[in-house]
């Protein structure tokens, strides 16, 4: 079985696969989706978080939470069942900056005149917008 959440906050689906896959010897994985939310110690509701994020030397977000929680369930049942062979790792990919430009219609490249292009022989202006 696969599960996805893509509003992974703390991670409970992951550990709640991880214990299910404990108690039935199941191979279930899961994709959790928590983007950074940076977690502010005004807000009295996330101030245990922060303290908590600090304490570990960890950045102030709900995505570090997520992580944290994860590790410490793959140790609780590496401890309490070390005979346990099913999988309790879990790889993070972090959102990163695109490559890819705005479309910006004011941006041409310039007019190609009597150019060889994939097509032949185009002898007509055309204007080619950069895309990217």
């Amino acid at each position: 079985m696969k599960a996805i959440d893509l509003f992974a906050s703390s991670g409970t689906l992951g550990q709640a696969g991880m214990d299910h896959n404990l108690t039935d010897g199941g191979t279930r994985r899961y994709i959790l989706v928590q983007l950074p939310e940076p977690l502010s110690i005004e807000n009295k509701d996330q101030k245990a978080a922060v303290n908590y994020c600090d304490k570990l030397g960890k950045p102030c977000n709900i995505a570090e939470l997520t992580k944290e929680r994860l590790r410490r369930a793959g140790n609780k049942i590496r401890e309490t069942k070390p005979m346990f062979a099913g999988d309790l790792g879990f790889r993070v990919f972090k959102l990163d900056s695109n490559n890819i430009n705005s479309w910006d219609p004011d941006g041409l490249l310039g007019t190609i005149r009597d150019t060889t292009y994939f097509w032949g022989w185009l002898r007509t202006g055309l204007k080619i917008f950069m895309l990217g």
